[in-house]
């Protein structure tokens, strides 16, 4: 009786250890994603990496060579500004590294406007 009752508590132990891990590791990276105004989708992706963030804004519009003019924001102040032109699988894509971890919550906010079709996309993480 004894032995099982050991046994159970152990197994109960090494459930609990796993369960924790995987909820510990994603809680670094937060991922948004959503429509845009037409027939596009966003992602922004925002991870904490050694005190400092890391920032993924895309546009997937599925179509190659698109032109976007894309922005990504950080607490109300833009950080980037840049025009992508989508790659063969139709994603226009900003990787920022070493982003500052302002004191408090950060809010991260990416937009971007296809100049030809006027499709535009917004999104946002709170961090």
């Amino acid at each position: 009786m004894m032995r099982r009752l050991l046994q159970v508590g152990l197994a109960g132990l090494l459930l609990t250890g796993l369960a924790a891990g995987p909820a510990h590791a994603g809680s670094d990276e937060i991922r948004r994603e959503g429509a845009c105004s037409g027939r596009s989708d966003w992602e922004l992706r925002v991870r904490l990496e050694d005190g400092r963030f890391r920032v993924r804004w895309r546009v997937d519009s599925g179509i190659a060579g698109q032109t976007w003019r894309m922005r990504v924001f950080h607490d109300g102040e833009r950080i980037v500004a840049a025009t992508r032109t989508t790659n063969v699988d139709g994603e226009a894509t900003i990787d920022l590294r070493g982003v500052p971890n302002h004191a408090g919550d950060d809010l991260f906010q990416g937009r971007a406007r296809n100049p030809n079709s006027g499709e535009t996309c917004a999104g946002q993480v709170a961090f």
